[in-house]
Formats: C-alpha cells, structure tokens, sequence
C-alpha cells in the first residue's frame, strides 16, 4: 500500500492545484478586471450605448443571444454596468464572492463588456473569460477556504485542505496549456513551423524592428543594435518557454518541486514581452495565471521559513 500511495503522488496531477496558488490568483484576477473596466470607462461610454461597428439587427444569423450580447444601452445605464463590474472585480479580489450566483454575474457582466467593444481587444480578452468561468465554477466550500488563505491570523492549513481536487481545477491547467499549445500550433505553415520560429529563428528580430505594437524605450533601442545572435536567442526561449507547459501541466502538484519553475519561466517570459510589446493586456493575464503552477511543497516551504524568520524576530 505504502509503493502504492507513493506511485500515486508521482502520477500527473493536473486536476489538482494549490488553494493558496489559487487565492494569488483570485487576487490578481480581480485587479486585473478592475483595469479592464477603468480603461473602457475613461475613453467613454460610445461604444456601448450607440450602434458600434455591429447593429444588434445585424448580429449573425438573427439569434437572439447574439442580440442581447451586442445590445446597446444608455450613457446612464453603462455607467451603472461598468459601477457594478468593478464592484463585483473588487469584491473577486478581496474574497467577497463565495456564492457561484455573484461569480457568474461578474462573468456575464465582464462577457457583455467585452463582446460590445472588441476595438480594444487583443485576443487576451477571451482567454480572460474562460479563466474566469473556470476559476467561478470552483466549489462555493473552496472559495470560502480562500478567503481565510492570506488573513494574519490563519493557521496553517494543512495538506488535504490546501489541495484542491476538482474539475474546475482541471479547466484552468488545461485551458493554460491549450492556450500555449495553440500558440505554438499558430505558427505553422502548411503544417511545418515557420522559418522564422525554426530554421532562422528571426522572429524577434523582425518584431523589434517593426513600429506596431513595438515599445519606444531604451531596452528596445538596446536590442536593435545587438548582433543576430542575441535576438535568436530570445525566439529560441521564447519557443521552449512556451513548449515546457506541458510539462508544469503533467508535473504531480504535491511532491514535484521543479513545477514552481512553471511560474517563473512562464512569468518572466510575460514579463520580457511587457517590456518590448504594446500588448499589456496579454502579459497581464499571462502573469497572473502562471502563478496556478506554484506547488504545494513550495508554498509549504515558503511558510517554514517565513515562521522560523517570525520566532527569530520575537
């Protein structure tokens, strides 16, 4: 039974993810939803309460839901939506919703937003929203034990507590990684990688070069007169970067300590991105859900050495 419970902890646990990993979360994404709507509401409310680029009548098909997601409101009325969507995005971030009804509000509310006004997208907004139903659709039970995660006086959970096991768990490592096997799968032609992510490796060589979407700063100055090789290297890591996520999905959550590097390749590949790109909102939500990948054993180490650094200082 003892080799049997030890295999067992060595199997892929992708339905399985650490509660505190998943309060980090829960805390970024509700700032980040708090971001989302403040820049809808400072260019002003046109988009959403005059007919846009897609009259509801026009929607496809004639379906009614696709009416009701394109719908358009008064000035008044969006003003309230976009009050209420950052209340609830507070609420998110701080541990207030613990009941699935006010979760899926704020999902419905941020799908409507979003679905109104997809001039200010950048492809990150859908891959938002299914982190966001999958991290909603979390037990009521797992939510209120997140809310108690961070507070100054909580005990430390123990093992089977911190341990999530649900299927919801199992949506967001998947979604993660689909996200970056798609990616990857993007960049083929005809069914081979393009020249520029394979043979070459030119792909940010070209991107620094070109004014879209590119940073005006001194790094990227830096990186234009830096010889072919260094940029060649940045596509390679690029590539493996998002390629190792399949082995942070397949890392067991309890016993794999190298799973904490999930984190930190894929963070600091978004964090690099943020620097030279004008893309925020990718990098954004691509740091937020990397923390997801941080393991119980790691957390656990964190929170020994943050009590033995406690009883020094008293």
């Amino acid at each position: 039974l003892r080799y049997c419970n030890m295999a067992y902890r060595l199997l892929p646990q992708p339905h399985i993810l650490d509660l505190r990993s998943l309060a980090l979360f829960r805390i970024g994404l509700g700032l980040y939803l708090c971001y989302d709507v403040i820049s809808r509401t400072l260019p002003g409310v046109e988009w959403y309460s005059s007919p846009g680029f897609l009259h509801p009548d026009d929607s496809p098909h004639g379906n009614v839901v696709h009416k009701i997601w394109f719908a358009r409101t008064t000035p008044g009325l969006q003003y309230c939506l976009f009050a209420i969507t950052f209340l609830l995005s507070i609420g998110l971030s701080v541990g207030k919703l613990k009941k699935i009804h006010g979760r899926l509000l704020l999902w419905v509310l941020v799908v409507s937003l979003q679905h109104r006004n997809m001039h200010v997208h950048d492809g990150s907004d859908n891959y938002t929203r299914q982190l966001l139903l999958w991290f909603s659709l979390l037990p009521d039970t797992v939510h209120e034990q997140m809310a108690k995660t961070f507070a100054r006086k909580a005990p430390r959970p123990s093992p089977n507590v911190v341990q999530v096991n649900s299927l919801a768990c199992l949506g967001l490592s998947l979604q993660i990684l689909l996200m970056y096997m798609g990616t990857i799968a993007l960049r083929t032609i005809d069914g081979r990688p393009s020249k520029e992510w394979s043979s070459e490796w030119t792909a940010v060589h070209y991107v620094i070069r070109d004014q879209f979407a590119i940073r005006s700063n001194a790094f990227v100055e830096w990186l234009r007169q830096q010889p072919l090789w260094v940029t060649q290297s940045m596509t390679k890591h690029a590539m493996l970067a998002e390629s190792s996520a399949i082995v942070w999905f397949l890392c067991p959550n309890s016993t794999s300590r190298i799973r904490v590097w999930g984190s930190v390749v894929l963070g600091t590949l978004h964090l690099g991105l943020l620097l030279v790109t004008r893309l925020p909102n990718w990098q954004f939500i691509g740091m937020i859900a990397s923390v997801l990948w941080i393991p119980t054993c790691s957390w656990d180490r964190w929170q020994g050495i943050s009590a033995d650094w406690k009883k020094k200082a008293s």
